[in-house]
């Protein structure tokens, strides 16, 4: 599975749900709902909350996806920012903590 999105989706497939029926499931509106299949909209904590009340069974699951999800990010993140090795500092860069 690659995310949640597609772990949701897969879900409603399965189990043959309207974008409603799915919604009322997770706790939150259709239109949110929508917004997050489409990926126009991040997958929330109302979403993640609702995912793992109505999906109990699932729950380890989407903790791996989103462990995945905020390792992934904190990597990207820390690829985009240049250490700062410019003077102040007493500590040379290898001595510094790695993310």
């Amino acid at each position: 599975m690659k995310d949640l999105v597609d772990l949701l989706t897969k879900i409603k497939t399965e189990e043959g749900l309207t974008d409603k029926q799915m919604a009322e499931r997770l706790g939150c509106s259709r239109a949110l709902f929508q917004k997050v299949r489409a990926r126009t909209m991040p997958v929330g904590l109302k979403i993640l909350k609702g995912f793992v009340l109505a999906f109990p069974k699932l729950r380890h699951e989407a903790s791996l996806i989103v462990y995945r999800e905020i390792t992934k990010s904190c990597r990207e993140r820390s690829k985009n920012e240049a250490p700062n090795y410019t003077g102040d500092s007493n500590v040379f860069p290898e001595e510094r903590l790695q993310p």
